[in-house]
């Protein structure tokens, strides 16, 4: 699949919680054990309401999918990557309405949708309308299913009613003329003969996203500065983007990590989250102990700085072409689909690019002095906090819808670049 943003000043080519916690630095996410996935309710011995509101439902089951796919792909990627799991759950959400089975109980069980399909109903519209455009905010997305097999028609047209794809037939194609119509589909320029070369089936996304900060960075307060490994050492130079103003900030203990939330869009509608390691605590050692419930955490533990506090992001760029993501969702126990529909590679790529725009500019300020023992007081959050948010070593990060606190795409950072 490939994903692609444009943030506000971000572009994005398609999670992210003192005192002593324990060296967790040898913990290892083990990506060849298959998580445990909770038992489905046995939902034949009663009815449920069609007529009601599922948003909150279906939020919470996409969060499990959603953290179990990420941990899979941290694990291939070394904790550099942006993924939409969101586009992957759309994807073949359209699939567990085509199939039957074995094939179509491991995708109601690994993408969590409920039996009754009034109610998966009302998952695939909470996740359509996720994608609202403005004049401070284009999405754009594109999803192919391209297939040398014809597919039933009400099928296809039911995926496109609710957007969880396009589909392409590309029967009797050569090799040549298949790139060439699944490029075109989908405007994915970077496939290569190789990915369709003696394929019957491929799942193929594209999504643009054009947005600006709520408030923007000061352009002339970027600097050149060191980005540090986990350890400490130098590891590269990044350009850091600065900003001084009131920001909701957060601890979560479990993951000894603080968090930032940034809005995104002239009614902040979207919201980017940031989180970074403290002490001797590192992004694989976040990732191994990363709850499902993580997005629901960080939102509860969010609080508004009493104080304007700076803050530090680098301005960066990540590129990421997924080849083995079929591979991946086969460990999350998805495995008969492929071969009951002919699907030979699931791709993905995505590129996040953060830049300093933003239609209201914040006055540049000095860091604020030391606080000492009177900081809480003076910025109203944990001492754990600080008094600042500096993203210069390893940090992980979530776009998020703000009504439906959905993530639309996530990933780490840790390989830093000039941009």
């Amino acid at each position: 699949m490939l994903t692609i943003f444009t943030l506000l000043g971000i572009t994005v080519d398609a999670v992210l919680c003192g005192g002593f916690f324990p060296d967790l630095s040898n913990l290892t996410p083990n990506i060849n054990v298959k998580p445990t996935l909770p038992a489905l309710p046995n939902l034949n011995i009663f009815t449920r309401d069609c007529s009601k509101d599922y948003k909150d439902e279906f939020r919470r089951n996409l969060y499990v999918f959603s953290t179990n796919l990420y941990k899979r792909v941290a694990g291939v990627k070394e904790n550099h990557f942006v993924l939409s799991q969101y586009s992957v759950w759309r994807e073949l959400s359209a699939f567990a309405e085509n199939t039957e089975g074995e094939a179509q109980k491991e995708l109601l069980e690994v993408l969590h949708l409920p039996e009754e399909s009034c109610v998966r109903e009302k998952y695939y519209n909470a996740a359509k309308n996720l994608e609202r455009n403005g004049e401070d905010v284009t999405l754009a997305r594109k999803r192919v299913f391209a297939s040398t097999r014809n597919q039933d028609s009400s099928w296809i047209d039911f995926a496109k009613r609710y957007e969880l794809f396009d589909f392409a037939f590309i029967q009797g194609k050569n090799t040549e003329d298949a790139l060439r119509e699944v490029t075109k589909a989908v405007d994915a320029s970077w496939l290569k003969a190789e990915h369709v070369k003696d394929k019957k089936g491929l799942l193929v996304d594209k999504m643009d996203f054009t947005g600006q900060w709520y408030y923007g960075f000061n352009e002339s307060e970027t600097k050149e500065e060191p980005f540090y490994d986990d350890s400490g050492k130098e590891i590269g130079r990044v350009n850091m983007m600065k900003i001084n103003t009131k920001v909701k900030i957060a601890y979560l203990p479990v993951l000894n990590s603080k968090i930032i939330e940034l809005p995104i869009g002239n009614d902040k509608r979207y919201r980017l989250v940031l989180l970074v390691p403290i002490g001797r605590t590192t992004v694989s050692d976040v990732i191994r102990l990363l709850p499902h419930t993580i997005i629901i955490d960080i939102f509860d533990n969010l609080m508004e700085s009493a104080i304007a506090l700076p803050v530090a992001i680098p301005r960066f760029e990540i590129k990421t072409e997924i080849d083995e993501l079929r591979d991946l969702l086969k460990g999350l126990g998805i495995d008969k689909v492929w071969d009951d529909k002919s699907i030979d590679g699931v791709y993905q790529r995505s590129t996040l690019r953060l830049v300093e725009a933003g239609p209201r500019a914040v006055p540049a300020a000095s860091p604020l002095p030391g606080l000492g023992i009177g900081q809480a007081l003076r910025t109203g959050l944990a001492a754990a906090v600080g008094a600042d948010f500096v993203a210069n070593r390893p940090f992980m990060f979530g776009l998020v819808d703000e009504d439906t606190r959905t993530c639309l795409l996530t990933g780490a950072y840790s390989k830093p670049s000039l941009i």
